[in-house]
């Protein structure tokens, strides 16, 4: 696996959400730091192309970071079974902000990242591809 390519502040990096070590996320408490094994960049709807073109980039990128002061926008996971959170990813050269979605407590990719990919435009074939990896996105991490 290659290291994560993540852009400097100002521009926008987005990842997919995997199970950390084979297990489910616990829901941290507001403050709390929070540890995300990241793999494959969430494909882009403003590539030429669209999202289909974009699918697979960055495939092979595989890394874990830290969202320092967790706060969770909601207390319950809500439509598609995720909970929308923001927080703090700091880098030897900068601090970024981030902002996530993520499925505590279950190891099946929620359905709103079905639906939210298949609005953005991705292809019904390459969304059962995501669905139908060993290890499945729980969620989604933009860094910017």
């Amino acid at each position: 696996m290659a290291e994560l390519v993540i852009n400097p502040s100002g521009a926008y990096t987005d990842y997919f959400v995997v199970s950390l070590d084979g297990g489910t996320y616990d829901l941290p408490e507001r403050g709390a730091e929070l540890t995300l094994r990241l793999r494959g960049r969430v494909p882009s709807r403003y590539e030429p192309g669209g999202m289909d073109a974009d699918f697979g980039r960055g495939a092979d990128e595989e890394g874990v970071i830290v969202v320092e002061r967790f706060h969770a926008w909601e207390d319950h996971a809500g439509p598609g079974g995720v909970i929308q959170f923001e927080g703090l990813v700091r880098r030897p050269e900068e601090a970024l902000h981030a902002k996530g979605a993520l499925a505590f407590g279950s190891l099946a990719m929620p359905a709103g990242i079905l639906a939210m990919l298949g609005y953005e435009g991705l292809s019904p074939e390459n969304r059962r591809t995501l669905s139908a990896m060993a290890s499945p996105p729980l969620g989604t991490l933009r860094m910017w």
